[in-house]
Parts: structure tokens; sequence; C-alpha cells
């Protein structure tokens, strides 16, 4: 075998093992999805995207991470206006979006306002217009 096909075929198989550990890490992405642990599948498909970039399996990933932080996003929406609704007004920067699960020690708190899964999610909130504004 001439040197140059032996690097095409190096070259060749080494793309095949990351897209093999890409797709494996895009079925574990899917696994959690299925199960809804938001935190663990928002990892998984960071690590892909970050890991393999220009593969097929990192471009599904960033469909799945862009669909999950939407959905992420309006189940956050959804719990703010729950304690607004209660409380008369979004959580405080004090309270910060812990007041969503666990009550910050007031009496209009009718909560928890979503459920546990979400806790280790970090939106950027806005406290002063009640508002998420991005997922990290």
């Amino acid at each position: 075998m001439k040197p140059a096909a032996f690097i095409v075929l190096a070259l060749s198989l080494s793309d095949c093992q990351q897209d093999r550990q890409a797709r494996k890490l895009l079925d574990q992405a899917t696994s959690l999805a299925e199960k809804y642990s938001p935190d663990a599948e928002q990892k998984i498909l960071v690590e892909i995207i970050t890991r393999h970039g220009n593969t097929t399996e990192a471009t599904e990933a960033r469909q799945m991470l862009a669909a999950l932080n939407a959905t992420v996003s309006n189940w956050f929406k959804t719990g703010i206006s729950g304690f607004r609704s209660d409380c008369g007004r979004p959580p405080t920067h004090e309270e910060g979006l812990k007041a969503l699960f666990d009550n910050p020690g007031i009496k209009c708190w009718g909560g928890p306002y979503l459920p546990d899964i979400f806790a280790p999610m970090k939106p950027e909130y806005n406290s002063e217009t009640g508002e998420i504004t991005e997922l990290k």
C-alpha cells in the first residue's frame, strides 16, 4: 500500500471511530430525552457538538439542543407565571428561580411551580421583567 493511501485509510478509520462515538453519545442523549432528564441530556448534547463539530451527529445534536432549550425555557416561563399568579409578582433577584421549587419564606407561595427535574437547569433570568432570556 502506498503511504498516501495508508494515510487516507487511517484518517477514514479515525473519522469512522469518531462518528461511532458521536452516534453513541447521541443515542444516549435520545434515551435521556425519553426519560426526560433535561440537565443530563443538555450536557451530552453540548459534548457532542464540542467534540464532533462537523459530523451529522453534531448537526442532530444542535437541533436537539435547540428544541430542548425551547422546551425548558417554556417550562420556566410557565413556572414564573404560576408564581406571579399566586404572589402578584415574579420572583425577585434575591429569591431567584429557586423560588419556583422551594418556598422562599413568603405566605403567597403556592408551589412548587416546576418539577424537580428542572432544578439543575440554569437559565438566565431577569427579575425586573420576570423573563427567561437564555439557557446556559
